[in-house]
């Protein structure tokens, strides 16, 4: 019994060690993207802008992008970037530190979810944990964006739904009914999509000797909903008086059903989600042991991967369903395909040859990285703002193939499925950062608009016009205290005939040079645009 005990203490630990050695992990690459990634236009421009604006008119109730009320999104992130100002400063790098921390939080509930439903496999929570770091797990775990924070809150619904079946409790409905809540103010009524489908098939995944009746389970789902209409709505009616009549139609409708029953925007064919999905996961589908377990879950399928289950093939059809689709949209899947492939991995030993699929991915991904632009760059391929030649081709191939070589090693040395796993997880991460430093160097200029809004402020205090829609790309970088203009192309001459002194921004394509006036400052940006000041004389 001793022994035993001896034994089941060890292995804790090594499932301990492993999990910090994940939660390390993505600390140390998120360190990487604070210090590397400058804001990314249009979305994280854009978010931080309406928090610059909030901050600036100290009104935390309405969100505002260029002085109108922003209805896109609810505010929780907004908040949450404020605080984080309120303590560190209005920088850029103090924001990042919030998906920093809410990814090693997706981490962190990943590994609770599975050892709730798995409570007997020692090795499948710390494994999971590390099937979830594959290189999209880094690239939107580092930015400032709304998908790995609504993952943090679904995964905690998904936590207090498995516990209310299996233990009934007032506690267990106030956790979901906090999880729902705080996904609304997240992302909106998206989280119901993913918690909804498991609570209404609750009868599949139940188990049988838990004396749960439907009048128990109804009230309990009823309740968590009623919190979370009274958390989003606590902010939401106030807003909507203070913002007005279309603020109103905006956030309950347009915004939320209007997106279900038709969709006005990133409109994408039925099957999008397939590639997306084979990209997200592709270091998984190669992995042999993978192959070999994968079909231990349905043989039979236990009461937890018919729990995962139910969260993921209704909540992935609702989504295929929508025409408005965007590749992050499927980032909280992540941790659900990860903890399945966990489970399916559990009692798998290492084979000769087990690691030669990612092996061959990663060396395939790091030889791309380090010739492939050069390749492309000699064969005369570029745009025209030399996005090619002038960036991607800049990247150092000895170093990219130094990275790539540490990271093969750790995969090629890998003795146990944990170990592997970990190694997965390593070149995953060494991937993204590789590309992260190196871009930093040569590729985010074509994205940093932070020379152009230094560039911007001798001129900040006239009138300024945005001459091409205006998503606050500018606002937060160039520390706006007032809305600016936002006009048509073809008016920017009656524009400076009121306004003489005044300042246009305009984007535009390459090769157009804004004639008729002059041009003060441009930049490159992305592949084949560029962003300029423009003033009727120099």
């Amino acid at each position: 019994m001793a022994l035993d005990q001896l034994h089941s203490s060890s292995q804790a630990g090594n499932t301990d060690r492993y999990l910090a050695a994940a939660i390390g992990l993505w600390i140390a690459a998120g360190l990487v993207f604070i210090f590397t990634l400058p804001l990314l236009p249009i979305d994280e421009t854009r978010y931080m802008t309406v928090a610059w604006e909030m901050r600036q008119s100290g009104h935390w109730l309405l969100p505002t992008l260029n002085g109108a009320p922003y209805s896109h999104k609810p505010p929780l992130l907004i908040w949450l970037i404020n605080l984080a100002w309120s303590f560190g400063g209005t920088e850029v790098g103090v924001a990042r530190v919030i998906p920093l921390l809410i990814t090693a939080g997706v981490l962190a509930l990943t590994y609770r979810l599975a050892r709730e439903l798995f409570p007997n496999e020692r090795e499948t929570p710390s494994l999971a944990v590390m099937l979830t770091m594959m290189p999209v797990f880094y690239v939107y775990g580092s930015l400032l964006m709304f998908d790995q924070m609504l993952a943090l809150w679904i995964l905690l619904g998904l936590i207090a739904l498995w516990r209310a079946a299996q233990a009934p409790s007032w506690k267990s409905g106030l956790l979901l009914g906090f999880a729902i809540g705080i996904g609304l103010l997240t992302k909106g009524p998206v989280i119901l999509l993913h918690l909804l489908p498991p609570a209404l098939l609750v009868r599949f995944w139940k188990a049988p000797e838990i004396a749960l009746t439907r009048r128990q389970w109804s009230s309990t789902v009823i309740a968590a909903i009623a919190i979370g209409a009274i958390t989003i709505l606590a902010w939401a009616i106030p807003a909507a008086i203070v913002g007005g009549p279309e603020f109103a139609h905006m956030i309950f409708w347009r915004q939320s059903a209007g997106r279900i029953v038709q969709s006005f925007s990133h409109r994408q064919p039925f099957w999008f989600y397939v590639p997306v999905l084979i990209a997200m996961i592709a270091p998984l589908i190669v992995w042999r042991p993978l192959w070999r377990s994968v079909t231990s879950l349905w043989k039979p399928a236990t009461r937890p991967v018919i729990f995962i289950l139910s969260w993921i093939v209704p909540a992935l059809i609702a989504f295929t369903a929508f025409s408005g689709k965007q590749p992050h949209y499927a980032l909280p899947f992540l941790p659900g395909f990860a903890i399945l492939a966990a489970h399916a991995l559990k009692g798998a030993t290492r084979q000769r040859g087990d690691a030669i699929g990612p092996l061959v991915l990663f060396a395939v991904a790091f030889l791309v990285l380090a010739f492939g632009p050069l390749i492309a760059s000699a064969a005369g391929i570029d745009t025209p703002t030399g996005f090619w030649s002038e960036g991607l081709a800049k990247f150092n191939p000895v170093l990219t193939l130094l990275v790539g070589v540490a990271a093969l090693a750790g995969l090629y040395l890998a003795q146990t499925i944990r170990e592997q796993a970990l190694a997965i997880a390593l070149a995953s991460g060494l991937l993204i950062a590789t590309v992260a430093v190196q871009a930093q160097q040569h590729v985010f200029r074509f994205f940093d608009l932070e020379p152009f809004a230094a560039a911007l402020h001798p001129y900040e205090s006239g009138p300024i016009a945005s001459a091409s829609d205006y998503a606050g790309e500018i606002g937060y970088l160039a520390r706006l205290t007032r809305p600016i203009d936002v006009i048509h192309r073809e008016d920017m001459k009656e524009w400076f005939e009121k306004n003489p002194t005044g300042t246009v921004i305009v984007r535009h394509k390459a090769d157009d040079n804004v004639p008729g006036f002059a041009v003060i400052y441009t930049m490159p940006y992305r592949p084949r645009g560029r962003f300029s000041i423009v003033r009727l004389t120099r």
